[in-house]
């Protein structure tokens, strides 16, 4: 085995400082991503979308499966 798959078994860690993650692990942390409509009870306010913020191991993974969750106005 390489120093670096050495490093990363001991470390728990990939080179980029992400916790390593079997695809199960990859899977519930991505499923923790969420979109919200929010109304308020102000009469004649219109609803907004709210959206979790990603980790930045949900960020690589969106970015490797070529994906973004980038908000359009």
């Amino acid at each position: 085995m390489e120093n670096f798959a050495r490093n990363k078994v001991a470390s728990k860690q990939t080179t980029e400082g992400l916790p390593v993650q079997d695809f199960r692990g990859l899977l519930q942390s991505l499923s923790s991503l969420a979109k919200q409509q929010v109304r308020t009870k102000i009469t004649g306010s219109n609803s907004f979308s709210m959206f979790t913020t990603p980790t930045p191991l949900q960020n690589k993974a969106l970015e490797l499966l070529g994906m973004s969750l980038k908000i359009r106005a």
